[in-house]
């Protein structure tokens, strides 16, 4: 039972679970699992922001990229579908430090100022087992419109979980 009773303003409870040692040690716990994946995105991402840099493509992170240079012109479209092939068939895993990466990076192909081919889009979502990864794949082929993916989608759509999917974000 606990010891405390009645109402609390927020601030009360965080005074509480300051003091709490459990509470730190997983925080501590939380913190530090966080630090470690944010160093493994900055490491893995590293070559490939170095070579946008090479083709005056500056920041920090795709994030940064796409805020300066949305929408993308195709060659920085395309540098990142070639990274996207590089790095995606190389983890198994779903929640894999890679598999979240490559999302961030298929989520930058919605910015993209034009057309541009799907089929490395339709590699990564076959190759991953990451739900997440399909459906930043799935989102972003219907933001972006890709060419040479019709029969990839024709096949989705009749598939009972994609093909929902794929209908409520516009495509028939």
């Amino acid at each position: 039972m606990s010891k405390y009773k009645g109402p609390m303003t927020a601030k009360e409870l965080m005074v509480r679970l300051e003091n709490d040692p459990e509470y730190c040690q997983r925080r501590a716990r939380k913190d530090k699992k966080l630090k470690q994946h944010n160093e493994a995105c900055k490491r893995l991402s590293k070559p490939m922001l170095d070579e946008l840099r090479e083709h005056s493509y500056v920041g920090d992170s795709i994030n940064d990229i796409v805020n300066k240079y949305a929408p993308l012109p195709r060659d920085l479209v395309e540098m990142l579908l070639q990274w996207i092939e590089r790095i995606s068939g190389t983890f198994v895993e779903d929640m894999s430090i890679e598999a979240r990466v490559v999302q961030i990076w298929v989520r930058a192909l919605a910015a993209a100022k034009d057309q541009f081919d799907g089929q490395i889009l339709v590699k990564c979502f076959e190759r991953t087992n990451s739900e997440s990864l399909k459906w930043a794949v799935a989102n972003t082929v219907a933001l972006t419109k890709p060419h040479s993916i019709d029969d990839w989608l024709t096949e989705k759509l009749k598939n009972e979980y994609w093909g929902k999917t794929l209908r409520d974000l516009g495509f028939n």
